[in-house]
């Protein structure tokens, strides 16, 4: 199984930019995973919440530290 870390993240452009503490090759990402996540923080232009998600990150996908 995978294991998640909490991370942070800022829009650029259309796309997330997430990190975490200690994370060099990131696997995957998730959004808003809990049961009960709580108010999001992600929102679209129209002011929509997005929905939670969960992406498994492509090989070779470049990583760029903040």
């Amino acid at each position: 199984g995978q294991i998640f870390e909490p991370a942070q993240a800022y829009m650029e452009g259309n796309s997330v930019m997430v990190w975490a503490e200690g994370i060099q090759v990131p696997k995957g990402v998730r959004y808003a995973w809990k049961n009960d996540p709580g108010k999001g923080l992600l929102y679209n232009k129209e002011k929509l919440p997005a929905s939670p998600f969960q992406e498994v990150l492509p090989e070779e996908i470049a990583f760029i530290s903040p």
